[in-house]
């Protein structure tokens, strides 16, 4: 964690980095309230009155620093049958596969700046966007070696992560789909089963594995 006492707000159901603040540990009580009433004004303003809740304050995480750009690791999970991952012939389940796709990096000297594609864009002068090159400013793929080795990893840590990736997703799933058949079965006037509870939670199984593209 951020040894400063930074903390990062975020709303929820935005994107884009829309409505993150940054609260440094040096920030002034009046500081801090100006930049979360801005952020919620923002929020108000494009999703309407009452939207961003509940917010989220959590500390800052450190970013690794590489070439001057603070780094942040991106990791997609997704849910896929077997038949599509191993042929027809494969057992009928469906597998979580979490594959690693970027490090998105902060503009050179703006370490602060929200770790977003997207919002990093709005921040490019005219000059920076006529580079055919400027997209490789922002991001780097995170699922070949040479872009590993420049960040300090390799394919079987990288592995790892996405093993944890996988895992986690899987948990999550697991439990959304526990809580949704406890509340169906809670709406009917029905004691909950616990057999098709854990039917309905294992659904979603096999192994946890993590594919490297």
């Amino acid at each position: 964690m951020n040894p400063n006492g930074d903390v990062v707000v975020k709303p929820s159901g935005s994107g884009n980095g829309k409505g993150i603040v940054f609260v440094k540990g040096t920030d002034s009580p009046e500081m801090i309230r100006e930049k979360i009433e801005n952020a919620a004004a923002s929020i108000e303003k494009d999703y309407g009155k009452g939207a961003g809740f509940p917010w989220a304050a959590v500390p800052r995480v450190n970013l690794k620093v590489v070439d001057n750009h603070e780094q942040e690791l991106r990791v997609v999970s997704f849910i896929v049958d077997g038949h599509a991952l191993y042929g027809k012939d494969a057992e009928a389940e469906r597998y979580v596969v979490a594959v690693p796709t970027i490090f998105k990096k902060s503009p050179t000297g703006e370490a602060d700046m929200v770790m977003n594609v997207t919002a990093n864009l709005n921040k490019l002068t005219d000059a920076d966007k006529a580079d055919p090159d400027f997209m490789t400013r922002l991001q780097d793929a995170a699922c070949n070696k040479e872009s590993l080795e420049k960040h300090g990893l390799n394919v079987e840590g990288m592995t790892d992560v996405c093993r944890w990736s996988a895992a986690f997703t899987r948990h999550v799933v697991s439990e959304r789909i526990k809580e949704k058949s406890a509340a169906a079965q809670a709406s009917a006037s029905q004691p909950a089963s616990q057999e098709g509870i854990q039917q309905a939670a294992t659904s979603v199984k096999g192994k946890e594995i993590a594919e490297y593209a």
